[in-house]
């Protein structure tokens, strides 16, 4: 597995941990399945529904689990871009409405090379371009790609360094999920099962619940159906996959990423 070059590629410190994390997941699961394979007191089936076992309850979680800092990054992705907009008027502003209502009304009187060049224009007022883009797109008098690219201008212009960083981050993050797929494809070959079994086992194995009670005890927390809940010594797999999380609602929260 190619993991050196892909993991280098990143320009993110967290994110290159993560496709580590991930890699390191994918060739455990290598050794094991290796390892199942070369037990000769197994039959075919039992090889098949050991090395099952072993992705549900450990690799899975584990892979789950690993993979969280990429959905964080997303979401914080996500967040970051919803702080760059354009300057709004305020609602009851009605004379600075009229004032874009008219400054709309006049672009659109003009023929559409008049109307691209006054909107290029670096010397152009601000406010100008600011009323242009606050209507809808098919108000502007501009082909739709012309509007993307009056924007896109704008919106450097405010906010040029966040922008820059924004997409640095999009491109960490775009080489981190690719890295990911690859170690999901690797275990996606070894586990040997069909497409639906194995999104099925991936997406829904649940991440143990780790609670440490001192003096090297470590317990898991098991579910039961009715809402109560055992708790019992966690085992080498266990802890391996599993997260001391802090109350149930953070447990719930990461069982339905």
């Amino acid at each position: 597995m190619p993991n050196p070059q892909l993991i280098a590629r990143i320009r993110d410190k967290n994110l290159a941990q993560t496709a580590a994390k991930i890699f390191e997941i994918a060739d455990g699961f290598e050794q094991r399945s290796k390892s199942i394979a070369g037990d000769a007191r197994l039959s075919e089936r039992g090889r098949i529904d050991a090395l099952t076992t072993a992705l549900s309850k450990e690799f899975a979680p584990a892979f789950r689990l690993a993979r969280q800092p990429l959905r964080d990054a997303r979401a914080s992705i996500d967040a970051r871009k919803m702080k760059i907009a354009l300057p709004t008027l305020d609602r009851g502003d009605v004379a600075g409405q009229l004032a874009h209502m008219e400054i709309r009304a006049h672009v659109a009187s003009l023929d559409l090379a008049k109307r691209t060049s006054l909107l290029f224009d670096d010397a152009t007022d601000h406010r100008i371009i600011d009323a242009v883009l606050a209507g809808p797109s098919e108000l502007s008098g501009l082909p739709r790609e012309r509007h993307s690219a009056l924007l896109d201008k704008r919106l450097r212009q405010l906010h040029g360094s966040e922008l820059t960083v924004l997409e640095e981050s999009e491109r960490a993050l775009a080489e981190a999920e690719a890295a990911a797929k690859v170690g999901e494809n690797a275990i996606k070959v070894e586990a040997k099962l069909n497409e639906r079994k194995f999104a099925e086992i991936m997406s829904r194995s649940p991440i143990p619940w780790l609670i440490d009670r001192g003096a090297g005890s470590i317990v898991v927390v098991k579910i039961n159906a009715d809402g109560t809940a055992d708790y019992v010594e966690a085992g080498p797999a266990e802890k391996a996959a599993g997260k001391f999380f802090k109350n149930r609602e953070e447990f719930n929260a990461a069982q339905a990423a």
